[in-house]
């Protein structure tokens, strides 16, 4: 007698469905990452020397941990949309890159895409051979 196996919430969505999720919700993100780092800052540092370049730096940084960790699950839920998913996660990154073209946010979020493409690879790797074991 066959069991039946629950199969997880990532891996009946499709993986477009989330990267698309992702990148909406991340956009939300990097304003709420941007508010707590300056809140706390203004604690930290003297409230009349606002940094915001630090906080915004802080921000970008945890927006591209987020969303690399979002595209590990993705694609380890689903192998198959590694040339896709790191994409669609990161078209606000790659939206405001085009619109701004300031050097700085151009670095920050290279290093945001290269955690992704990273996350990508490992998610890959896990969940093909997850598929391979069972």
């Amino acid at each position: 007698m066959a069991v039946e196996k629950r199969k997880s919430y990532l891996s009946r969505t499709p993986a477009w469905t989330l990267s698309i999720i992702t990148a909406v919700v991340s956009l939300f993100i990097i304003f709420f990452f941007a508010y707590l780092v300056s809140f706390m800052m203004d604690y930290i540092v003297k409230p009349s020397e606002p940094n915001e370049e630090l906080s915004n730096l802080i921000a970008y940084l945890g927006y591209g941990v987020v969303v690399a960790i979002m595209c590990y699950f993705i694609c380890k839920a689903h192998p198959t949309s590694f040339w896709y998913t790191p994409i669609i996660c990161n078209a606000m990154s790659i939206t405001s890159v085009l619109v701004e073209q300031n050097p700085s946010i151009t670095l920050i979020f290279g290093i945001g895409w290269g955690l992704s493409v990273i996350g990508t690879v490992m998610g890959t790797l896990r969940g093909k051979r997850g598929i391979t074991n069972v």
